[in-house]
């Protein structure tokens, strides 16, 4: 009996004794966890990734007030604002010299000569490396611009007239590649806008063709 009464005690003893070092174990896992560095106790979402969205770079402004007030004729502010929304669209394009978006907004061409000029302008020979921006031809980058009028024509076009400023590099005759510093210019475009909001030509107001791609010309 006394055995037996011994043999218990041992039993108690060692269970005891094995729970203490359990308990010891796992308050020392917690004080190693709370004092280990950026570990966060009550962070739910401690499991979770933290994904980094870089900021966006604010548009710049490129189109200027015309404070001598927009001409419109035959056509409502608010349709005339959809047409200018267009433009808006095309001129940040021309910021960013985006060519291939600029090309998009266009009509297939009509004739031989139009489609000749798209395929030099949107390099198709080049891999579609765009010529736009990059050769003498149409070396510039535009500064600004702002509307000086909106007009519907009778077979619902849209004729959009805008004010450009540009930079390009004033070439020297001698040489097809030395340069004179770049130089500012301001020209009047205009767009002629189909009822499906492509537009059919781009010109500049003075050009003697009315070339559906002649606003492209650095001069």
């Amino acid at each position: 009996m006394i055995n037996i009464l011994k043999n218990k005690k041992i039993k108690l003893s060692f269970s005891f004794s094995f729970f203490s070092l359990l308990v010891i174990l796992f308050i020392a896992i917690i004080i190693y966890l709370i004092l280990k560095p950026g570990f966060n106790f009550l962070n739910k979402n401690k499991d979770k990734k933290t994904i980094t969205t870089p900021k966006k770079c604010p548009e710049q402004n490129i189109e200027y007030y015309n404070y001598m007030e927009i001409k419109l004729e035959n056509i409502t502010e608010k349709e005339a604002e959809k047409y200018k929304n267009i433009v808006r669209q095309f001129e940040r394009y021309q910021k960013n010299e985006d060519a291939n978006s600029l090309i998009k907004m266009f009509s297939p061409p009509e004739n031989k000569s139009e489609k000749s000029e798209l395929e030099f302008i949107a390099g198709y020979d080049l891999e579609n490396t765009p010529r736009l921006y990059m050769v003498r031809l149409h070396n510039y980058s535009l500064n600004w611009f702002l509307f000086k009028s909106i007009k519907k024509e009778q077979n619902g076009n849209i004729i959009v007239e805008v004010l450009e400023s540009r930079t390009s590099p004033e070439f020297k005759e001698e040489s097809l590649v030395e340069y004179e510093p770049f130089a500012s210019k301001d020209m009047i475009l205009v767009f002629e806008i189909l009822p499906d909001k492509k537009i059919k030509k781009y010109y500049p107001r003075d050009s003697k063709t009315n070339g559906k791609y002649d606003g492209f010309y650095a001069n």
